[in-house]
């Protein structure tokens, strides 16, 4: 009887212990970064924060078209470039110029609903628990403070004023916690603290929130296209997933009037669908006459971008196709094989006309007259 009493006692107990464990862990707040270089055009919170190469202030890795000649004669540089000055290029959307760090700001909205005047910033390696006193001891070298701390908090809960060299120069023991300098494929994660307080101690879960960020400094390889030559008068490139993979924001679609990626330019026809494998264009679109030729390349841009998916890290244009112009109606009278299509008796399939097809010609029109005076 006395252990039947214990049973509900010490479900109430569990209840409570879990009820207590669980409002600890929901108030964790949920910072994010709101804005970078002044883009706060994130399509959702759950959107990944990326600072990419162009803004850590290295050159962009776009490839011919997106980092021009090497310099030599005039012109040697592509479209846009001057060539002995080593020229831009291609097109002026693949000449991605570097940024300044320290000019590279960015926002962070503070998940809560009560006021605060002033955070104090740290950032720390990603899974860091830098609320953790051990975790933020230089010799761990897994967190850092953020230089001028205290950080004041303005209207709608957000802390401006900061800039992608704050990240940067934070240092532990010496290292600093995030670099510019190498990333994974997909981007290095770190995560930026924002305690309600001067941390001491284990800082309790209701008192500061975590901003996750990346830095992706490596363009996307470039895709691996079918090169065979096309002759028609519609064109559709094919690829394969890049190898390694990464995660792609936008394919896009480029041409030339030669084998001279250096020369090539954005068709802006491209797909946003991460696992699109081709790309289709007109004769018309590209500006080819019956019997021209251009040649098409496909890059690819990866997820580094806040709203506009050009600005992500752009990868090397792919190799050439090769694509002809070719009247379909043409080639069906000058080839013969047109699959049901009505063919002129005049032409054989090299173009040129014979003596026999003429008398065919003339015995059928003698045929056809005859028939009709009956």
């Amino acid at each position: 009887m006395k252990d039947a009493r214990l049973v509900p006692s010490l479900i109430v107990s569990v209840l409570v212990a879990v009820s207590g464990f669980s409002s600890t862990a929901a108030a964790q707040a949920a910072d994010s970064i709101s804005s970078i270089d002044g883009d706060s055009g994130f399509a959702s919170d759950s959107q990944f924060r990326y600072f990419n190469r162009e803004q850590c202030g290295l050159d962009a890795a776009g490839g011919s078209a997106g980092t021009g000649g090497v310099g030599g004669d005039a012109g040697a540089g592509g479209a846009g470039g001057m060539g002995g000055e080593g020229g831009a290029g291609g097109d002026v959307t693949a000449a991605v110029s570097k940024a300044d760090p320290s000019e590279v700001s960015f926002e962070i909205r503070l998940d809560q609903t009560t006021s605060v005047s002033e955070v104090y910033l740290w950032i720390g390696k990603a899974g860091a628990k830098c609320e953790v006193l051990e975790e933020r001891n230089e010799t761990a070298q897994l967190c850092a403070e953020l230089a001028g701390n205290p950080r004041p908090v303005g209207n709608n809960f957000t802390i401006s004023g900061l800039f992608l060299q704050d990240l940067l120069d934070a240092q532990a023991g010496g290292t600093p916690i995030a670099t510019c300098e190498s990333s994974g494929l997909t981007g290095t994660e770190y995560q930026i603290f924002a305690f309600r307080d001067a941390p001491a101690g284990l800082v309790d879960p209701s008192r500061f929130g975590i901003a996750p960020f990346y830095i992706d400094v490596q363009a996307p390889e470039s895709p691996a296209v079918n090169t065979n030559p096309q002759r028609q008068s519609t064109f559709e490139v094919s690829w394969s997933t890049p190898d390694p993979p990464d995660l792609i924001g936008l394919w896009e679609l480029w041409s030339s009037d030669g084998d001279d990626p250096d020369s090539a330019t954005s068709l802006n026809i491209n797909s946003t669908a991460p696992n699109a494998s081709s790309l289709g264009v007109s004769a018309t679109q590209l500006g080819l006459s019956d019997g021209e030729s251009a040649y098409l390349y496909v890059r690819a841009y990866d997820d580094a971008y806040v709203s506009n998916r050009l600005d992500g890290n752009l990868g090397e244009l792919s190799d050439g196709v090769m694509v002809t112009a070719v009247n379909v109606a043409a080639y069906c009278d000058i080839s013969g094989d047109c699959n049901g299509c009505s063919v002129s008796p005049l032409s054989i399939a090299g173009g040129s006309q014979s003596s026999a097809a003429w008398m065919l010609a003339l015995l059928f029109a003698t045929a056809c007259v005859w028939r009709l005076r009956r």
